[in-house]
């Protein structure tokens, strides 16, 4: 039953991000009738529950867009009535979250499964947003009491150097 479901999220996954997308997928409706966490012609998360919609591109309900005023830091020029030019006081400017940070050890035996996981519930989400620049660096740490063998040495520093890693090496102990 899972690798069913699993097909099911791929083929929705495949089929909203492409240009042409046939359908959008939506996390829900909101209590005004727009579609939630709408996921469109783009890359994004797409998990089924309860309220998980598949929307035909044309019935999408998207919510009107936000008109944002930006002031300068100085404020705003009026005038007092008496042909005087006052200064306001600029609104406090809200200070924005712009920045995430993340960092999770991945048990070396599931690598494949948490890695997986990993991309799909944060690396996408945030890939997913307009505008958002993401930065990925994996750092492997190996310690092995009795010494690395020759041939495993030559290997693993020939495979890091092809993959073109900045820092690798091996140290004693």
């Amino acid at each position: 039953m899972a690798f069913d479901r699993e097909v099911l999220v791929k083929a929705v996954k495949d089929g909203v991000g492409r240009l042409d997308a046939p359908f959008a997928y939506a996390t829900g409706k909101s209590p005004e009738g727009y579609h939630t966490g709408l996921v469109l012609r783009t890359l994004g998360t797409v998990y089924f529950d309860e309220r998980s919609l598949l929307v035909h591109p044309e019935h999408v309900v998207a919510p009107p867009e936000v008109k944002v005023e930006v002031t300068s830091k100085e404020g705003t020029k009026t005038s007092d009535g008496g042909g005087k030019t006052v200064r306001e006081k600029p609104e406090p400017v809200e200070k924005v979250i712009s920045r995430y940070y993340g960092r999770v050890a991945v048990d070396a035996q599931r690598v494949n499964k948490e890695m997986g996981l990993i991309v799909e519930e944060v690396i996408q989400r945030l890939t997913s947003q307009v505008g958002c620049e993401v930065e990925i660096t994996i750092e492997i740490k190996a310690r092995k009491a009795d010494g690395f063998e020759e041939s495993t040495i030559r290997t693993l520093s020939e495979n890091s150097r092809t993959l073109k890693f900045e820092h690798y090496g091996f140290e004693e102990a």
